[in-house]
């Protein structure tokens, strides 16, 4: 379902093709978002507020709570990575020794 929100917003925006070649890419999103799953203390409640958020303000039609609510979300996936990084370390690239 996660998935299908974010897809109707290319859809509504005549962006299909977009979100198509979007998943050609998103290997690497999408292997974080399976991972979340698996992370006890990371709250799902979070991330459906978040959606009822965005799916509020455009709804509204406003576009300053738009930008707000999307950045939020989009910030969630980088407050919640050491959660991440912490239980499946070897998933990870170490970027520092590169």
């Amino acid at each position: 379902m996660d998935e299908e929100f974010h897809q109707l917003f290319y859809i509504g925006a005549g962006r299909q093709q977009i979100w198509d070649w979007l998943q050609t890419i998103n290997m690497h999103l999408n292997r974080y978002r399976w991972l979340r799953l698996e992370v006890a203390n990371l709250n799902w409640d979070t991330i459906l507020e978040q959606h009822q958020n965005i799916y509020q303000a455009v709804k509204d039609k406003n576009v300053e709570s738009i930008r707000f609510t999307s950045a939020a979300h989009l910030r969630l996936m980088l407050s919640e990575a050491p959660s991440l990084l912490e239980k499946f370390p070897d998933y990870f690239a170490d970027n520092d020794n590169e």
